[in-house]
């Protein structure tokens, strides 16, 4: 406690403990229902250097450390019984002069959307208003613009990053390069600690999200996709399983699978499958689809109980992914199951 103390007097921000008001608030991403974790702390950061301060306090006590930009990561990496660095207060908005916009790696969806409009530019994301620009961007980013624009990713310019040994450099095409193609669709929390992003815009356009839902109540028309869809929902209970199809294609598959950390680049679209509540559909759903499928699974909707997660997530990138973690992160400060 007394080390705690000692970190919260370096600190621009706060230093939320078990004991302050507000703790379970912090802890607690917003949807918190995919992790319910008590860390010792979070640091609510208000500057570059309480990254750096709270990376050393954590390398120097063997504390366990994990970065938190935006709502929720789907299995849990953005908690921990250690230290959460919290970077929900980097999150200004600016489109500079050149058209290019700057994000805090705090900023949620709804602040990136709200920030561009003002400018009447927009960036390739996703339509989640909770879901944080960075983890969304580190993960490669699919979206409402993606199949004319590309993944988020694919308009990443360049990024500061706080490294493990509390460095802070600043990453694009010529200065580290390795790093940078790294951070463009590895996912989240693997090198280094995001805390700014860069990225070219688009003209704002006018679109509209159409969503079509199921509930698969009655026959479906008998041809080879329906009885596949029919096998994949029999027995779904409206409200409780969903599948979801994101089609790929256009210009998410027009880049080369090694030109960025993204690998998917060559599939047709994106099968989620999704179960509210323990029961066995989620395994027969996956494992009936999974005959066709490519094999590979989006590093945004992470999967723990995969076996080759490696192969699945990084496919013929994983050993270029290895080099640049030896390099940045030698002593794996930044780790958590699945990590590079």
């Amino acid at each position: 406690m007394h080390e705690l103390r000692s970190l919260q007097a370096a600190l621009d921000g706060e230093l939320i403990t078990p004991d302050s008001a507000g703790y379970d608030a912090a802890r607690r991403p917003a949807l918190a229902r995919f992790h319910d974790v008590r860390p010792i702390a979070v640091v609510s950061c208000a500057s570059t250097r309480d990254v750096v301060r709270t990376l050393a306090f954590a390398r120097h006590s063997g504390t366990h450390v994990v970065p938190r930009g935006g709502g929720h990561c789907f299995a849990g990496r953005s908690s921990t019984a250690g230290l959460v660095l919290d970077l929900s207060r980097f999150d200004a908005v600016t489109v500079r002069p050149d058209g290019s916009a700057r994000i805090g790696a705090g900023a949620r969806l709804a602040q990136v959307y709200d920030g561009l409009h003002r400018s009447r530019r927009a960036v390739p994301t996703g339509c989640g208003p909770r879901v944080g620009i960075a983890g969304l961007t580190l993960g490669g980013g699919l979206g409402l613009l993606g199949r004319r624009n590309g993944l988020t990713c694919d308009a990443l310019l360049s990024a500061q990053v706080v490294l493990a040994d509390g460095r802070v450099v600043d990453c694009d095409l010529d200065r580290e390069p390795e790093l940078f193609w790294a951070l463009r669709g590895a996912g989240g929390g693997q090198f280094g600690v995001v805390t700014c992003l860069v990225f070219a815009t688009v003209a704002e356009p006018r679109a509209t999200r159409f969503g079509r839902s199921e509930f698969f109540s009655h026959p479906i028309p008998a041809s080879a996709v329906g009885s596949l869809i029919d096998e994949l929902t029999s027995g779904v209970a409206p409200g409780r399983r969903e599948l979801s199809f994101t089609a790929m294609g256009g210009a998410y598959n027009r880049v080369p699978a090694d030109a960025t950390a993204f690998v998917h680049r060559s599939e047709r679209f994106l099968l989620e499958h999704v179960a509210h509540g323990g029961d066995q559909w989620l395994d027969r759903s996956w494992t009936r689809a999974h005959a066709h499928a490519s094999g590979r699974v989006y590093p945004n909707f992470p999967d723990p109980d995969l076996d080759d997660w490696a192969a699945a997530y990084h496919g013929g990138n994983t050993e270029r992914l290895r080099a640049v973690k030896r390099r940045y992160d030698p002593e794996r400060l930044f780790r958590f199951p699945q990590a590079i």
